[in-house]
């Protein structure tokens, strides 16, 4: 399930950031967020995942890039309570089953 309206912040070993502004693309790429295609000097917003090591130090990588649209989608579902799961296309997946559940 990739939408929920619980959002249990319980002890996860992993967690992801959404950045808040926007970056111009210095490559080709994939959208994170619905893997559609990143040119160079689109607007984009980098996503990062957080996760501690044995030593319970937190450790990060970029996971991708969001495209402006889905940027968008991303903050309006989160402004509406929603908690997102972040694996490849999840935008696109979250839409789907918002779109299946509240319309």
């Amino acid at each position: 399930m990739s939408i929920s309206c619980d959002c249990d912040y319980g002890d996860y070993d992993w967690y992801y950031t959404v950045e808040d502004n926007e970056r111009n693309a210095n490559s080709e790429g994939k959208c994170y967020g619905c893997c559609g295609q990143i040119h160079v000097g689109d607007e984009v917003r980098h996503i990062e995942q957080f996760e501690y090591n044995e030593d319970d130090e937190k450790e990060y990588q970029q996971l991708g890039r969001l495209c402006p649209v889905c940027s968008g989608l991303y903050d309006s579902l989160i402004e509406l309570g929603f908690c997102l799961e972040a694996d490849w296309g999840f935008i696109t997946e979250a839409m789907d089953e918002y779109k299946r559940e509240y319309k």
